[in-house]
């Protein structure tokens, strides 16, 4: 495999390539730091480049490109792939784009969409990058979000992670109430977050209420991954949301001990274990 120097000015990138945070500036700090990296230790992995006309169009290694142009280098080594068909070429940019682990969500998810249309199969995509087919539905799902949504995800503004934001496309596709439900779930983790939509059943009037169980710990993550949230009557939640604001320090066992002696609930408390 034959390396070679090409001046710059030669190389130019695809307008097939997905790196829409690249292009757009909202990646400069990582940026920064790769032309840093270059500047110190050289360019240690070469471009992936093919012949078109009389330049040579970027496949893989857009990230180090913009890095050496920020550094003004006049050339950097590069691998030429001869007589590569288009389609070829974009897949092989797609696949070493989506295998980077900062890779913007939204630019991911477009990958994938590409990607699923010319493999047509999710099981072979899966297998050929390596990733989850569940991994890969759960990308495509975020070009669901509302255009502002998305757009905020690719801006580094985004406080919500994928897992949550996959579901919060499925249960809510009226982007309105996707951007309203979005705003309400910061401040979350996620684990929270998408017990938060889960338990709002696609339905926006359900989410004040359980904004408002999420901020008092009324279903605490680590209690209902215990199953213990089903276990709870509706008339005792309203107990619990009073007692759980005062009494935020005790353990789960006191707590539920305290709450049980003001109310009748039929609730086995010798299954409760204490953390």
């Amino acid at each position: 495999m034959e390396i070679v120097e090409l001046p710059l000015n030669k190389i130019t990138i695809s307008s097939d390539n997905t790196r829409k945070d690249l292009l757009s500036g909202t990646d400069e700090i990582n940026l920064d730091d790769l032309a840093h990296s270059i500047q110190e230790f050289g360019l240690l992995s070469p471009l992936i480049v093919t012949k078109k006309q009389n330049k040579y169009e970027i496949i893989a290694g857009q990230r180090r490109f913009l890095a050496c142009q920020k550094l003004h280098l006049q050339s950097i080594p590069c691998i030429v792939k001869e007589n590569m068909e288009q389609s070829e070429a974009i897949t092989l940019s797609l696949i070493e784009n989506v295998q980077r682990v900062d890779m913007s969500p939204i630019d991911k998810s477009e990958a994938y969409k590409k990607l699923l249309k010319k493999f047509n199969d999710i099981e072979l995509l899966s297998n050929y990058v390596g990733v989850g087919v569940p991994t890969i539905r759960k990308y495509i799902s975020l070009l669901n979000l509302s255009p502002v949504l998305q757009q905020r995800i690719d801006s580094r503004e985004g406080t919500i992670g994928v897992d949550a934001l996959s579901k919060l496309g499925k249960a809510f596709p009226d982007h309105l109430q996707q951007e309203t439900v979005y705003d309400k779930l910061k401040g979350f983790n996620q684990k929270v977050q998408i017990e938060m939509i889960k338990r709002t059943e696609g339905e926006i009037d359900n989410l004040d209420n359980v904004v408002t169980d999420a901020q008092i710990g009324i279903f605490d993550m680590k209690v209902c991954s215990r199953g213990l949230c089903d276990l709870i009557p509706p008339d005792f939640e309203e107990i619990l949301r009073e007692e759980l604001q005062k009494r935020r320090k005790l353990s789960w066992l006191e707590f539920f001990m305290r709450v049980a002696s003001t109310a009748s609930t039929g609730i086995d408390l010798a299954s409760f274990s204490k953390d």
